[in-house]
Parts: structure tokens; C-alpha cells; sequence
């Protein structure tokens, strides 16, 4: 499962090579709360907005040029267009953000992998006792592998909504 995720993320990245996870580099997560949400919304209503601002400004220039009623109309769907698409992702922003910190929030707050750690050396102590059988602590450390995996593949999804949230700042 790891590797579907690298594969997305070197494909969001539009990497041609894949990405190996002794290059990766590590995110400063911790960022992601110390953000500047105004500055944030700002970037994201911009860039949400950039097609809708284009077709106004176009609408616009043509109606200077040509002052018909076709073109003022024209100008005035384009602005209303505009302005209702700066509306919409003002009410989305949050939900944006919301979704990103959640996130952060599960992966900090995640005790699986110590939580599996402790259950894989119980069994291990207990396997040296000769109270269980060696294919029941094979079991427990496939299962401590297993979760250390899911761990990882929840920090690489972490890293591209982080990545994604970045982009959605960016006008385009």
C-alpha cells in the first residue's frame, strides 16, 4: 500500500522517477498550526477564483472596447460569476483547513504503532517463558510491521494534503 501511495504522490508531483522513502524528505508538520489564516484565505480565494477573474477581466476589456448592451451584459454575468466564486471558496476555506489540521491531529494523536510495539514484546516475553508458540509471536510481528506500514502510509498521506492545501494557495 505504501507503494500505491508514493506512486500518487510522485504522480501529483509529476515526478517521471519513483520516489524511494529513504529520499523522502521529512515535512515540518508542526507548521501546519502555526499557519496564518488570513493570509491563507486571501492566497486560496485568489487562486480559487483565478478562472472566474480572467473571464471577468476579459468581459470587461471587451466591453470598453465595444459598449454594447450584449457586452455589458456579458460583463455583469462574468462579475456576478466572480463574485460568487469569491464567496463560495471564502465558505470553503475552513472546511480546507479544518480537514488539513484533522489530519495532523490523527497522526499526531496515533499511539498504533506503540501500541502494537508493546502488544509484539509482551508476546515476545511471554514466547521466552514457552507460554505461547513461536507461530503465535510471528503473528504479532507481522501484525507490529504491518501497523508500522499503515503509520507510514498515514504520514504520506498527511504529506499531500499538506502538498495539495500548498497548491490550492498558488493562483494559477
Amino acid at each position: 500500500m505504501i507503494d500505491n501511495n508514493l506512486e500518487s504522490l510522485a504522480k501529483y508531483l509529476g515526478l517521471a522517477v519513483p520516489i524511494d522513502l529513504e529520499g523522502m524528505p521529512e515535512i515540518e508538520f508542526d507548521k501546519i498550526k502555526e499557519r496564518d489564516l488570513t493570509s491563507d484565505l486571501a492566497a486560496y480565494i485568489l487562486a480559487a477564483c483565478a478562472a472566474e477573474e480572467k473571464a471577468y477581466e476579459q468581459a470587461r476589456k471587451t466591453f470598453s472596447s465595444s459598449n454594447t448592451s450584449t457586452n455589458r451584459y456579458l460583463s455583469d454575468i462574468a462579475l456576478q460569476d466572480f463574485n460568487k466564486a469569491k464567496k463560495d471558496a471564502e465558505a470553503n476555506f475552513p472546511k480546507v483547513y479544518e480537514d488539513l489540521l484533522q489530519a495532523y491531529n490523527d497522526f499526531l494523536d496515533s499511539t498504533l504503532v506503540s501500541d502494537a510495539q508493546e502488544d509484539y514484546d509482551l508476546l515476545a516475553l511471554q514466547y521466552k517463558r514457552g507460554l505461547i508458540s513461536l507461530n503465535a509471536l510471528q503473528s504479532a510481528e507481522q501484525m507490529l510491521e504491518l501497523t508500522k506500514s499503515r503509520y507510514e502510509q498515514q504520514r504520506i498521506q498527511l504529506c499531500l494534503l499538506y502538498m495539495e492545501y500548498e497548491y490550492n494557495l498558488i493562483k494559477t
